[in-house]
């Protein structure tokens, strides 16, 4: 069975087809994977009917110690909202993360609060809670070093995964501010 997951990032798609545990990555534009869709436009078709397929949002970063999301991400994420109320058979799929400084358990609720911001804006715009699901990893899946500033930056993130609604969805395990 082949997963297909294409990705949204900086304009273009980066599509990955996994197959019997082989990965192999290609990279096209926006028109070879989707040619009716445009990055951030709220009410361009997409097609995700199948559970086969996902789309990965460029992930939203944070800065240091703070689960307050920045301006220029809010905005993105009110038209990725947009969206999603256009086209209701889509589900959003949430991953909070931290970097490895400080303490594990003071990480862990960290990435909670960054997820609990992200989900609270798509509440707020009108997305129904049992359309969001959640998970938050800490600092579980750090890998920069305490002095790799840039690695540092790409491990405060919240990750967003579109997906066609699943009839047997998790239940959503949100977290509260």
């Amino acid at each position: 069975m082949q997963k297909v997951t294409k990705i949204l990032l900086s304009g273009l798609f980066f599509s990955s087809v996994v197959s019997a545990g082989e990965i192999e990555p290609t990279t096209m534009s926006e028109a070879q994977i989707m040619p009716s869709v445009q990055p951030l436009q709220a009410h361009a078709p997409i097609e995700l009917a199948s559970s086969k397929v996902d789309l990965l949002l460029a992930p939203v970063p944070f800065r240091s110690n703070s689960f307050a999301i920045e301006a220029e991400y809010r905005q993105q994420l009110e038209q990725w909202a947009s969206l999603m109320k256009a086209q209701p058979q889509l589900q959003l799929t949430l991953g909070g993360y931290a970097d490895a400084r400080g303490d594990k358990e003071y990480n862990q609720r960290l990435s909670e609060k960054r997820v609990a911001s992200v989900v609270e804006l798509f509440i707020d715009e009108g997305i129904a809670p049992e359309r969001i699901l959640t998970a938050a990893y800490g600092e579980s899946e750090a890998e920069a070093s305490e002095h790799d500033s840039d690695g540092l930056f790409f491990e405060r993130k919240v990750t967003l995964k579109l997906q066609a609604l699943r009839s047997s969805a998790v239940k959503n395990a949100h977290v509260s501010l």
